[in-house]
């Protein structure tokens, strides 16, 4: 892959409508489209610990998330990191980093022949929300770059709902050891 800019002409390009994802918590290369067993599986809550609960949350909510989405998909979102978006200080700054090393990464390993077909790929949780979050940022003009950049927020929707779900269960979790540490300090 040459270092040159990619560019995307919105007009030109279709918009993927649908989008996969599963979430996975083994590190696997970006590119592995292999389910794993663990997703196929959920523990059994009721047998858990409090404190068991939120480590399995915790790592989970930090892992990798699925995703399907075309090559050309991916480009537009290389395209629109690298030239507009706007950060503000060191943490932006990494951020960005990150987002646009998870995308070129996958972009490195995909077919370029087949840009219209969506593919499935793993991305950090990380990853996922930094994109989610400069998305959100992007300003233009027209129906036709607004309709693009809408489906593409899209296309990253169902994986930041997962990441709001695991948070939801988090703080559900935390809730129930803070109450379980005030009655036994309440019961000294």
């Amino acid at each position: 892959m040459s270092d040159e800019k990619e560019t995307t002409n919105v007009e030109e390009t279709p918009v993927t409508e649908t989008a996969e994802v599963t979430e996975s918590t083994e590190s696997q290369p970006e590119s592995s489209t292999e389910s794993t067993d663990q997703e196929q599986s959920e523990p059994d809550f009721n047998s858990m610990s409090a404190s068991e609960k939120f480590s399995y949350l915790g790592s989970r909510r930090m892992g990798n998330f699925k995703v399907t989405m075309t090559r050309e998909d991916l480009k537009f979102i290389k395209n629109t990191l690298t030239g507009k978006v706007e950060w503000k200080g060191p943490n932006e700054a990494y951020l960005l980093i990150i987002s646009f090393i998870s995308i070129d990464g996958v972009l490195q390993h995909l077919d370029q022949k087949n840009a219209k077909q969506p593919v499935e790929f793993e991305l950090s949780s990380a990853a996922i929300e930094s994109i989610s979050h400069f998305l959100t940022r992007v300003t233009g003009k027209g129906v036709e770059s607004a309709q693009r950049l809408f489906a593409i927020s899209m296309l990253l929707r169902p994986a930041m709902e997962k990441i709001r779900s695991l948070d939801t269960q988090i703080e559900q979790v935390k809730s129930e050891l803070k109450s379980k540490k005030s009655e036994e300090n309440s019961d000294k």
